[in-house]
């Protein structure tokens, strides 16, 4: 039994390492937006705004939200473009899975849109709604040591990000390896018994 247990702790330690989300701040709380508001701040801390200035922090409360979020169109309603992005470090040719909580207001007749983009170039997912707080996730690999995500407002007045999250993929051989790994030392321990 004891064995066991250690085998189900390798494993689980295993997908534990490759379930850390490699983005700064992805669920902006690092700042303080103030509860029930929404401020123009100078900075979001792990992210560049683009253009500087836009962006809006969210403040739980605001617009129903549960926890503090950025609203992409901020003070540039009704604009396309406008939003933030991160450098994230990255392994060429390793796959990440990205997710994100998307809101665009559709309640409130401003419905807005996110557009998710890598690199610059590669659009990921076009004009994201989210008519309550929506759960995305899409998959993309990597080109190089650093892989740029951009976020950005696909026109209207709310464009609302949250748990934005990038993790590393395992591939189904490490995982394969990793299973044969522990069953070889669930063998060896009854060998030696």
């Amino acid at each position: 039994m004891k064995s066991v247990l250690s085998v189900l702790s390798l494993l689980s330690i295993a997908g534990v390492a490759s379930a850390s989300s490699i983005v700064t701040n992805g669920n902006f709380e690092a700042d303080n937006y103030g509860l029930g508001g929404h401020v123009v701040p100078t900075t979001v801390t792990g992210w560049t705004q683009a253009p500087s200035g836009v962006v809006a922090g969210i403040g739980a409360g605001y617009l129903n939200a549960p926890s503090q979020e950025v609203d992409l169109s901020g003070v540039a309603d009704n604009t396309s473009g406008t939003g933030m992005y991160q450098d994230l470090a990255t392994v060429a040719g390793q796959t990440y899975s990205l997710s994100l909580d998307v809101y665009t207001g559709g309640d409130l007749g401003h419905a807005g849109g996110v557009d998710v983009r890598i690199d610059n170039n590669a659009l990921l997912a076009t004009n994201l709604q989210g008519f309550t707080r929506t759960p995305y996730s899409m998959l993309f690999t990597a080109s190089s040591s650093s892989t740029r995500l951009s976020l950005t407002s696909n026109h209207g007045n709310v464009s609302h990000i949250d748990n934005v999250s990038v993790q590393a993929v395992p591939e189904p051989a490490t995982m394969a390896a990793l299973g044969v790994g522990a069953l070889g030392l669930l063998r060896r321990r009854r060998s030696a018994k």
